[in-house]
């Protein structure tokens, strides 16, 4: 005779703590947000097909995105499959209803001659490194704010991805662990990545020196003026500041990654 609303605190409670704190504090909201309001008071056992589909039609009539709705049919699909589990119902209702399909749009990317003036405009920069490993390897920005130095081996120019960096809402800047079983990897750096990383080392020391205690010793290898973990969003700003500078297109940091991968292709 439980409620939707009772049940879902409860499963809340129990999603693995494997999971990314982002995934959790994603589950959270569309739970809240989107689903209690509109099927909350209903008992478990009464949720029916026809529900689930009224509550995605009317979250699109109302102006929410295709991927939210597909983030709210996530959330319940993986709940219900748990309660179906548990004996609690004796079928998922989810199963049945028609979810909208996001049309992708077209990736954008910098051909190689952007890139090299993407590059020549962050050479003076604190920042080429970073870029310079974005636009080579192709990892994500949490995995490249991530790094530490005892992760690269320098004479087999082998270098771990072992760890990301997140902005988690109520918790700040968290290293979590890479976004799935496949994203935990070893890649291989060109010889100009590692003589970048070798002038970024030896800057980042004469950061450390100037500042004194204040700095705070992470073994990262991208960070702030005092040794801590870099905000995602500095490092947008800095992305967008340098395309513009460079007359480039406005494209995602994200789309650096599709950028390395058309690259690796071509060649």
């Amino acid at each position: 005779n439980i409620t939707l609303q009772a049940y879902l605190s409860d499963w809340l409670k129990t999603i693995p703590m494997s999971l990314r704190p982002k995934t959790i504090k994603q589950y959270t909201t569309i739970t809240n947000l989107h689903i209690l309001p509109f099927l909350g008071a209903i008992r478990l056992r009464d949720l029916r097909p026809d529900m689930i589909q009224k509550l995605y039609n009317a979250k699109l009539a109302a102006g929410s995105g295709v991927r939210t709705v597909q983030m709210i049919h996530a959330v319940l699909h993986i709940s219900l499959n748990q309660a179906l589990k548990l004996g609690l119902i004796t079928r998922n209702p989810s199963n049945v209803v028609s979810k909208p399909k996001l049309i992708r749009a077209e990736m954008k990317v910098l051909n190689e001659s952007q890139v090299r003036t993407l590059l020549l405009a962050a050479y003076e920069t604190e920042y080429y490194a970073l870029f310079y490993i974005a636009v080579s390897t192709g990892l994500r920005q949490g995995e490249i704010l991530g790094l530490k130095w005892s992760d690269l081996d320098w004479t087999t120019r082998h270098l771990r991805i072992q760890r990301q960096l997140q902005r988690v809402d109520g918790k700040g800047l968290i290293f979590c662990e890479p976004k799935s079983r496949a994203s935990r990897r070893t890649i291989v750096l060109g010889r100009s990545a590692i003589e970048a990383l070798r002038t970024h080392i030896e800057d980042q020391q004469i950061q450390r020196q100037t500042a004194g205690d204040e700095w705070v010793e992470n073994d990262l290898i991208f960070t702030s003026s005092i040794g801590t973990p870099i905000d995602p969003r500095n490092i947008f700003r800095i992305y967008k500041e340098l395309l513009k500078t460079a007359g480039l297109p406005n494209l995602r940091f994200h789309d650096l990654r599709h950028t390395a991968a058309t690259i690796m292709l071509q060649e």
